[in-house]
């Protein structure tokens, strides 16, 4: 407290792990939530890094005999231009590099999918509407506009969104009992 008594100081602390403690960049200390204690709300400002997910090659590609014998003649290619060395890890790296390059240019990356490939694409298309509806009712700036949006979204989410989804799946369930549990 301060002589004058109108301003405090008060030292909060913040635990992070060894792992994030480079990573912290500021904090501050909110008096806003009334929670019945003498502790104030902390924020802090950490500083990440995005990690990049190689995506893993498309190998059932190989399973196209054509594909198969195109990949096989650019490994011999690519080998024959290795060069002769002792060094084992320069070796290693180097076959490493030639099958990775063969495979990039040959089979290609594993293109990503939704994960529920049962559901229709009219019903993904409802889903992405309902995303932007939800994305307007975060943006509203006025009452109206919030009422709209929320009205739109439930309308959405109750009557096309979930009904859609439980016909997809229902569709999907009586195509695999009927295939007797085969993927289609």
């Amino acid at each position: 407290m301060s002589p004058h008594g109108i301003s405090s100081n008060k030292i909060d602390y913040l635990c992070t792990s060894r792992k994030w403690r480079t990573s912290l960049c500021d904090a501050w200390a909110y008096r806003g939530p009334d929670v019945g204690s003498d502790h104030y709300l902390l924020r802090a400002t950490l500083k990440l890094k995005s990690l990049t997910i190689t995506r893993p090659f498309a190998v059932e590609k190989l399973k196209d005999p054509v594909v198969v014998n195109s990949f096989i003649l650019e490994l011999r290619n690519g080998f024959e231009l290795l060069r002769n060395t002792c060094d084992i890890e320069e070796r290693w790296a180097d076959t490493r590099a030639v099958v990775n390059n063969c495979a990039e240019k040959v089979i290609g990356r594993r293109q990503s999918t939704r994960k529920e490939h049962w559901i229709q694409e009219r019903t993904w298309w409802q889903i992405d509407e309902r995303k932007g509806v939800k994305q307007t009712k975060m943006q509203a700036k006025t009452k109206e506009v919030l009422k709209e949006a929320n009205r739109r979204y439930a309308e959405l989410d109750r009557k096309k969104v979930k009904k859609l989804y439980r016909r997809d799946e229902k569709d999907w369930l009586m195509q695999n009992r009927c295939t007797g549990g085969r993927e289609s």
